[in-house]
């Protein structure tokens, strides 16, 4: 915002009266609160007024929508002022404020998550055209005070950011601009085939991200019986402590996974979560959120406005480690402030952890596969938080291969995200098929309703639709057919993301001469059916969904060995190098105990099978007989 804070009023021409009742209000503003008020009303003839009124909105801090019926049937407003406002709301932090003059078909401008005004003395929303006599004049009021309280929390913002530059020399607002730039937009390209949401759609996080919630510290781990008892361990006793422990904790209240974030203020804090639970957007929301602002909003995070965020994917902190860019966390944020453009170097960085609060943000500790530099991160981590006092941190990672026992000796609290609720889920599609279709509410209540209808219905999809990624592939899958009817189209799609696309997004690409460097998809999937098949014929696999290391590497030799022709020498490198792609880069399985795996949801395993079973009975591999005695459950 500059020094005189600009509000551009968008409004109907047929709704000129309305405007003229608003109008002493605003002169209120200009006069006392020194802002810059625009409406087409001051154009001159001659003026090019498409030019006037779309560099007005370009300058707007405040964008005022007088929402009537005629608002929402103005085509210029549809096409031109309305989504220019939602962009400088998305990329530029400018506050947008509908304002409904009189009740209309308002959910056709899709814009239900912004706070409308005026509310009567229940905080019900009520069109002002119901407000009588004097009664109208204090809704108009209402309007004011609010322009006014955001006027006045974003010059304090200003004010604190020329504080914090003078201190450290940090621009914060640049620095705030190009984080959004950076991470306000969802990458879609690895979560969905091409073509599945148009090239001009751009979903940005903030406006479909569900708050999830987690419950404190982690849990239990069932093991397998025959690996129990390989350990010496009675797995009767085991199976009894676990299920008390897994039942205590299932039995915790689940919170507010941003309050937890909030708490760190008090406390550092690792949230944990399976793969595809959202921790990374959770780490991104928190980072744009406090850069945006969060004092007196009633956010979880309020407890840290004025700290400064700062995030690290240690995913591209491995890579940029690796190309000699950086060699530690500071390092490679002094490399992000000058080649990303946020605007510091490490001397102001520095300068800066020491004087001012900063919230240490540390995306992916799983993103680092070798366990011994694992542990030398941890402890790099849990250093910078002794040596700056001032700094909190947060931290995020996958629940399989967690050590937990420097952070508690470190004294910082562990939570676990839990599945996304109903509730939650219904957020989550009303917000992304009104973005994916966008102008036609019609279709996107009808997707949104299949989809829905499908979880609601089928029990294996409920399942999984909790998993915030998997949700959305689910989604985007729905963008184009009825969910309903294309359960196996689903799971082939999230199991092709999760086995071959996310590698090559994330750049981990495999060296030139690896024996997979043409392995595909279909390959992948392949192998990956010989796994599950190979856990179903172990007693319990099924129930267990885990298969030990020495018999899933067997399984992966045979494979390269019988379908690719390869030599023992090569079959074993392969291998070697697809568990270590399987477990630590891809997530189709995971880690569950030492020298353990399992498919990252048991529907992925059963579904494999069920793949498996169908090719080898077209192949005459299993006749009737062998099929409905060894594989058909009785009724």
């Amino acid at each position: 915002m500059g020094e005189q804070p600009n509000i551009f009023v968008s409004y109907s021409h047929a709704d000129a009266k309305w405007l003229k009742q608003l109008d002493p209000h605003l002169r209120g503003l200009e006069l006392h609160a020194k802002v810059a008020r625009f409406d087409d009303r001051r154009l001159l003839g001659g003026d090019d007024w498409d030019a006037e009124v779309k560099a007005a909105l370009d300058r707007a801090d405040i964008v005022l929508l007088l929402v009537t019926a005629n608002f929402t049937g103005s085509k210029y407003i549809h096409q031109v002022e309305l989504p220019a406002a939602l962009k400088l709301r998305r990329e530029n932090g400018s506050v947008v404020i509908p304002i409904l003059f009189e009740d209309c078909a308002r959910q056709l401008l899709a814009i239900d998550d912004l706070n409308y005004l005026p509310k009567d003395s229940d905080g019900m929303l009520k069109p002002l055209a119901e407000w009588r006599g004097s009664q109208r004049a204090k809704g108009l009021t209402q309007v004011i005070q609010h322009v006014l309280e955001q006027i006045t929390r974003r010059q304090a913002r200003a004010e604190r950011e020329v504080e914090a530059a003078a201190i450290s020399g940090i621009d914060i607002g640049l620095y705030r601009r190009r984080a959004q730039t950076k991470w306000s937009a969802i990458d879609l390209s690895a979560l969905a085939a091409p073509g599945a949401i148009d090239a001009d759609i751009t979903i940005r996080l903030a406006d479909v991200f569900v708050p999830q919630l987690a419950r404190r510290s982690r849990p239990a781990v069932s093991l397998p019986r025959d690996y129990l008892e390989r350990q010496g361990l009675d797995p009767e006793t085991e199976a009894v402590r676990a299920e008390q422990i897994a039942a205590a904790w299932e039995r915790s209240e689940p919170v507010p996974a941003l309050a937890l974030v909030g708490e760190c203020r008090a406390k550092h804090l690792v949230l944990l979560g399976d793969p595809g639970a959202g921790k990374s957007a959770m780490a991104r929301f928190a980072l744009l959120q406090l850069l945006d602002d969060v004092e007196g909003t009633g956010s979880p995070l309020a407890t840290l406005a004025g700290h400064v965020p700062l995030l690290i994917e240690l995913r591209d902190f491995v890579l940029r480690e690796a190309e000699g860019r950086c060699t530690d966390l500071l390092n490679y944020l002094a490399y992000c402030g000058g080649e990303l453009g946020f605007g510091f170097d490490q001397v102001m960085l520095e300068r800066h952890l020491t004087e001012k609060p900063s919230l240490l943000i540390v995306d992916g500790l799983d993103e680092i596969f070798d366990p011994k530099r694992r542990r030398l991160m941890i402890d790099h981590i849990i250093g910078l938080a002794a040596r700056y006092p001032k700094l909190r941190l947060f931290a995020t990672s996958r629940i399989a291969g967690f050590d937990e026992h420097p952070f508690r000796a470190a004294e910082f609290s562990l939570a676990t995200l839990i599945d996304l609720t109903n509730e939650q889920i219904e957020r989550f599609t009303e917000a992304w098929f009104r973005i994916v279709f966008p102008g036609d509410l019609n279709a996107a209540t009808r997707a949104r309703d299949d989809l829905l209808d499908a979880v609601s219905r089928r029990p294996q999809l409920r399942a999984i639709a909790g998993n915030p990624m998997i949700l959305t592939i689910m989604a985007t899958v729905a963008r184009h057919k009825r969910l309903g009817r294309s359960r196996a189209a689903l799971y082939s799609q999230a199991l092709e993301l999760l086995c071959y696309n996310w590698d090559y997004k994330r750049d981990l690409d495999l060296p030139s001469d690896s024996p997979l460097i043409d392995l595909q998809a279909d390959d992948t999937l392949l192998m990956l059916r010989r796994i599950a098949w190979r856990m179903q014929e172990v007693p319990n696999g099924l129930r267990a969904n885990a298969v030990d290391e020495i018999s899933l590497r067997g399984v992966i030799e045979d494979f390269f060995g019988q379908d690719w022709h390869f030599d023992s020498v090569k079959a074993r490198r392969a291998a070697r190098e697809m568990l270590d792609r399987l477990q630590v880069r891809n997530w189709v399985l995971t880690l569950r105990g030492p020298a353990l795996y399992g498919f990252v949801h048991r529907t992925f395993l059963e579904y494999l099978c069920a793949l498996e079973l169908s090719e080898r009975f077209k192949a005459q591999q299993l006749d009737i007989m062998a099929l409905s005695v060894n594989h058909v459950a009785p009724s």
